[in-house]
């Protein structure tokens, strides 16, 4: 029997025989009893009640996850954390803060956001810093900055346009095109990119060409909602992207039948649409696309617990994907709101028995050290790091240069290559430890589908 149920009893008895007697009776006390007596018995079972649990791992369909780690962990959090794509420093944007406009580079609004002075001042936290961007019909407006980041040095690349616009960032990062999102490094001579123009709309100028700058500082900006993106140097780019990864997981495990459900809050369905065909190289109605149910409205943390419990209820579901979490912070990102979404995505694996997936992303420290990233490299990391069972941090030598690591712990770069860093399994390591995936990585647009092995660490 579960426990407490008897005392619920005698507490509802007793209200009940004073009505039966005409004498006053607390309502809310029957009331609070019969909702704690009903649901008493999914929250405190006896051991005897509760059916074993057989193992703790569900295999995605990815190969260098589930042959390396064993899957993702069931019913619990899985973070996977990873820099921005991000431009270079002396990148020119245009702004806006209490209705004046002036244009800053970006090096110099990360400082100044971050409390550094200008003109002998320092901005007031409380003025939102607004930022030119495209909406959906080629109009300019402005939108609010959630935040700047510093991303740390990064091999770049300058895409020069004809109309004699230039922007420089790394490979990875996203330019819009007249064919949707692309990354840098994949623009061809003749594509044709979106950019600003007199009449306050966006028009088409063609590449001419994306050639390599070495390495410089790079820096991001993130979009507080709709369209998350800005215009850099002119030229309309996409705010932070972090998705292949999960978008790999999402796409294995739909492949084996099961369904995924993909909240994408920093992109638009058409674009994860756009993306899966790009990282697959394959047709828009493949059947296994039936099984990636995509929602892409800006929702809160609460709202988006509330909706995938109601709709992972409904089928088989074998993962929910979030894409990232800053996007769900409505508030100031404090401890204690931080602290309620990662309590909150937690609660959601284990309520609905399916494994969450949530991208994350290094802070400055990392940016600014570099080296193989750590657990303590993710933003809040105390707080991730406590509730979350799985974390994986994603690391390619040859895209960030910084301080090298420790001799013991080389993580060499490769052409072709990068790394997956098992930075915390609870319920186990396969390999014996801590460690990274060695696996394909093609540049441009994602990780491959086989690794190349696995390199143990002594410590993450």
């Amino acid at each position: 029997m579960a426990y407490g149920r008897e005392t619920l009893a005698l507490t509802l008895e007793r209200e009940l025989n004073k009505l039966r007697r005409g004498d006053d009776a607390d309502l809310l006390k029957i009331e609070s009893a019969i909702e704690r007596h009903v649901n008493m018995e999914d929250k405190y079972m006896s051991l005897d009640q509760i059916e074993p649990m057989e193992g703790v791992w569900n295999l995605t369909g990815y190969q260098p996850i589930d042959e390396y780690i064993g899957g993702i962990p069931d019913s619990s959090l899985t973070i996977i954390a990873a820099p921005p794509g991000c431009l270079v420093g002396d990148t020119v944007v245009g702004v806006n803060r209490a209705g004046k406009s002036f244009k800053i580079t970006m090096k110099d609004l990360e400082r100044m956001v971050r409390g550094d002075k200008r003109g002998g001042r320092v901005w007031d936290k409380n003025i939102p810093t607004r930022i030119r961007s495209r909406y959906e019909d080629g109009s300019i407006h402005l939108s609010n900055i959630r935040s700047v980041l510093y991303s740390g040095t990064k091999e770049v690349y300058e895409l020069k346009l004809r109309n004699g616009m230039s922007v420089t960032g790394t490979t990875d990062h996203p330019v819009y095109t007249e064919q949707g999102w692309k990354h840098l490094g994949s623009l061809m001579m003749g594509d044709k990119v979106w950019v600003e123009s007199t009449t306050q709309k966006t028009v088409l100028s063609s590449v001419d060409s994306v050639i390599p700058k070495g390495k410089q500082e790079t820096f991001d900006i993130e979009i507080d909602g709709e369209p998350h993106n800005f215009l850099a140097n002119g030229i309309v780019v996409h705010n932070t992207g972090k998705t292949s990864l999960l978008a790999k997981l999402a796409i294995s495990t739909a492949k084996t039948s099961r369904k995924v459900l993909f909240y994408t809050l920093e992109m638009t369905g058409g674009q994860i649409a756009k993306r899966v065909i790009d990282l697959e190289n394959d047709a828009k109605d493949e059947p296994y696309k039936k099984n990636i149910i995509v929602c892409d409205d800006i929702m809160d943390v609460e709202e988006v617990c509330a909706d995938a419990a109601k709709v992972v209820a409904l089928d088989n579901y074998g993962m929910i994907g979030i894409d990232f979490a800053d996007l769900m912070l409505t508030e100031k990102e404090e401890e204690g709101n931080v602290a309620q979404l990662y309590r909150s995505m937690a609660r959601l694996a284990k309520k609905s028995g399916v494994p969450v997936i949530l991208l994350s992303q290094l802070n400055r420290q990392y940016a600014e050290h570099g080296g193989i990233p750590r657990i303590q490299n993710i933003r809040w990391s105390g707080l991730a790091e406590a509730m979350a069972a799985l974390i994986l941090l994603i690391y390619n030598p040859n895209q960030i240069f910084g301080a090298p690591p420790a001799k013991n712990q080389s993580l060499i770069a490769h052409p072709g290559r990068g790394y997956v860093v098992v930075g915390k399994s609870r319920f186990g390591y396969k390999q014996g430890g801590v460690g990274a995936i060695d696996l394909e990585w093609d540049g441009k647009l994602s990780w491959g589908n086989k690794a190349v092995g696995w390199m143990p660490l002594t410590s993450v």
